[in-house]
Order: C-alpha cells, then structure tokens, then sequence
C-alpha cells in the first residue's frame, strides 16, 4: 500500500486530508430496528393470544377454590400453556426465524459502513483501495454479528415469556381479574421493548466497531484516531448526563499514549479503569464511538520513540 500511496501523492499538489468523519448508516439502521421491534412484537401477540383461554380457566377454577366449591385445580390450566411458549421460543424454527428477519438489515448496514470507509479513505489519500479489498470478504463479520444478535433476541423472547408466567401466577393467586392482570403483563411488555431496542442499537454499533477494524486492517493501516460522540450523552463527558461511567469514553478520545491525543493501535485498542483492548462501538454498552483511520507520515506523525527502526 505505501509504494501506491506515495506514487499517487507525488502526482497529488493537495495535502492529504484526515478521512472525513464517520457517519452512520441511519436508514439501514431504523431498518434492523424494525426488524427487532418487528420480532418482539410477534412474540407478545402469540402470547397475548394464546393467553386468554388458560388464563380465563385458570382465574375461574381460582375462584371456585377459593369459594371451596372445588379442590385445587385452578393451577393446572396454565402448565401447559408456559411449557409450549417456552419450548416454541427455544426451538431452532423460532432461531432461524429470528436470523432470517434480522440477515438483510444487518447486511445491509454492513455494505453501507464499507462503501461510506472506502469514499473516505480513497478521498482523503487520492488513491482508489477497492482493487486492494476485492476479495476480502465481510461475510465472516457479518455472520458473526448475526449470530450474537439472534442469540441475544432468542434471549429476550425466552424471557418474556417467564415474566409473563411469574405476572399471570401471581396475579391468579392474588384473585385478579383479566384486566388487572393484562396490564401487569403489559409493564413487563414495556421493559422488555427496552431491552430489545438497546440490544439493537448496541449490537449495530459493535457490528460497526468490528468494520471500522477490519477494512484498515485490510489495507495494512495500523492506528485509528478514537472518535467520541461529543454530547452529553457521551460516558465520561465532565458536563454530561454521565460523567462518573466507569469506562468513559471523554477521557479515551483525549488520551495519549505515545502517538498523540486520541491516537491508538488497531490491535492494541486503548486501556481504561482496568480493562484492556478497548475499541469505539464496544468499549461499553451503547457506545456510540466511531474508528477514523491514521496513516504515518500523512494524516499524523509518528513520535521519534515509537517509529520503525
């Protein structure tokens, strides 16, 4: 890649500009959001569904056990109902369902990122890189990030469906009607489409995080300058909504650990309250950090002390 470079900049009378910064992917991205909310939405319809027959019985045989008219038998509606749910949503039909949802907008994101890297880079050096990535397939990263996303929305499903049976057992037992008991599901409904929206959003970010690395890398640049989000969302940001996070981001971007402010190497990341190999997208949840790329002698120089010898 040097030889490339510096024949295309003898012929450049422009200086090398730093890669523009990195903007997301925002319409792929409301896309695989979609898709999530998309899932989870399907998962308390079933449910809410499939709920009302047992559920009416069960509150019915409650009462009569209640007015000694019957033995205990109000609990045995139920059991059968949570051991269904709970299988349907760890079956593999439901996982490759889940994969098959959330594939094309994670694609998606993943194309956008690359074709957004490449017009930086190729802007900021004067130099077209596309011949040296053919054949440096994303696949693998993609298939990775699909993999963790499915497993974390598996995750969710499974646990709403035992929140929903610790909601409906201690409602039937404190003699609730169907209505009461609808809306104590229907808390739990709210907190889980939280969780679901974060694993979105992080699992976008790190899926980005793992792009930024892997095209520099693939064109053999080495460092990366630690984009923070510059708002006061941002962890560690003194006048902030979180300025004592453990990992604070504020501080990183502004780090120097030898080779200038913000500047690190793609295989070591940067180190921070304990915790080592920390990169932009990933060195919380909910990182919203970006990698730019840094090329020696012509975005940064080197230190004396840090230079090939």
């Amino acid at each position: 890649m040097k030889s490339l470079v510096e024949k295309n900049q003898a012929r450049r009378k422009k200086k090398p500009s730093k890669p523009e910064r990195p903007k997301p992917a925002l319409k792929e991205e409301r896309q695989f959001m979609g898709a999530v909310d998309d899932v989870y939405a399907l998962v308390v319809s079933e449910v809410m569904r499939d709920l009302k027959t047992p559920l009416r019985q069960a509150i019915a045989g409650h009462r009569s056990y209640m007015n000694d008219a019957a033995g205990d038998t109000w609990s045995k509606h139920l059991p059968d109902f949570y051991k269904e749910k709970l299988k349907r949503f760890a079956s593999q039909g439901w996982r490759n369902y889940v994969r098959s949802r959330i594939k094309m907008p994670l694609s998606r994101i993943a194309a956008k990122t690359d074709e957004r890297f490449l017009k930086s880079i190729n802007k900021s050096i004067g130099v077209d890189f596309a011949a040296l990535l053919k054949g440096k397939s994303l696949k693998p990263t993609v298939e990775t990030s699909l993999d963790e996303s499915t497993n974390l929305i598996v995750d969710v499903s499974n646990d709403f469906m035992k929140k929903v049976q610790i909601a409906v057992n201690r409602g039937v037992s404190n003699g609730f009607g169907m209505q009461r008991i609808a809306q104590e599901i229907q808390e739990e409904t709210g907190t889980t489409k939280k969780r679901s929206k974060l694993i979105a959003r992080d699992q976008t970010a790190k899926l980005v995080s793992d792009i930024d690395t892997k095209r520099p890398a693939d064109l053999g640049i080495e460092y990366y300058e630690w984009l923070d989000s510059r708002d006061e969302r941002e962890s560690g940001n003194p006048n902030g909504k979180y300025p004592n996070a453990k990992i604070k981001c504020w501080h990183i971007a502004r780090m120097d650990v030898g080779y200038g402010s913000g500047i690190f190497r793609l295989d070591e990341g940067a180190s921070y309250a304990g915790e080592t190999g920390l990169h932009p997208g990933k060195a919380h949840i909910n990182c919203r950090c970006r990698k730019r790329p840094m090329i020696p002698g012509i975005h940064f120089e080197l230190p004396d002390n840090k230079k090939p010898r």
